[in-house]
C-alpha cells in the first residue's frame, strides 16, 4: 500500500470513528430526553403544523404562478366558450396528478423513515394505517385549498381584457 493509500486509509477510518462517537452521544442525549413530556408534544405539533403551512404556501405560490404563465390560454379557452367551472376542473386536475405523485413519493419515503424513528414513537405503531391516511387527508385538503384559490382567480379572468393585453 502506497504512502497515500495508507493517509487516506487513516483518515476515513478516523472520521467514521468521529460520526460514530457523534451519533452514539446524540442517541444517548434523545433517549435521555423527556419525550413524551407535554411540552415536547406540543413542539413538534407546532413544526408539524408551521411545515403544513409552509408546504401549503409553497403548493399555491407554484400554482399561482403557473396560470399566471397560463393566462393567455385561459383567456383564448374561455372566449371560445369554456365555462369557469371546466376551467376550475382543469387545474385543478393538473394539481391532482401533483399531489398523487407527491403522496405516492411520501408514503414511500415515511414507510422507509418509520424504521429509524420506531424507537421514539409513544403508543403508536411506526407503520400506523390511520396515521398514514389521517395524514395523506390533511395534506390532499391543504393541496386542493392551495390550488383552489388561483384555479377560481382563473375562471374569473375576463378573456377580452386577457387577449388585449397580450
Amino acid at each position: 500500500m502506497t504512502a497515500v493509500g495508507r493517509v487516506l486509509r487513516f483518515s476515513v477510518t478516523e472520521r467514521a470513528v468521529h460520526w460514530m462517537t457523534a451519533f452514539s452521544f446524540l442517541y444517548a442525549a434523545l433517549t435521555g430526553l423527556a419525550l413524551w413530556s407535554p411540552s415536547f408534544f406540543w413542539l413538534s405539533s407546532f413544526f408539524g403544523g408551521l411545515a403544513l403551512l409552509l408546504a401549503g404556501i409553497g403548493l399555491y405560490g407554484i400554482v399561482a404562478q403557473a396560470m399566471r404563465t397560463r393566462q393567455g390560454e385561459i383567456g383564448l379557452r374561455m372566449a371560445l366558450g369554456a365555462q369557469p367551472a371546466g376551467i376550475v376542473r382543469l387545474v385543478l386536475r393538473r394539481v391532482g396528478v401533483l399531489i398523487v405523485v407527491g403522496l405516492a413519493l411520501g408514503l414511500a419515503g415515511s414507510l422507509w423513515a418509520a424504521q429509524f424513528v420506531g424507537p421514539l414513537l409513544f403508543q403508536v405503531e411506526t407503520r400506523d394505517p390511520a396515521t398514514f391516511v389521517g395524514a395523506a387527508g390533511v395534506l390532499v385538503a391543504v393541496g386542493v385549498l392551495a390550488a383552489w384559490l388561483p384555479a377560481r382567480r382563473a375562471a374569473r379572468l375576463d378573456p377580452a381584457a386577457v387577449l388585449r393585453d397580450g
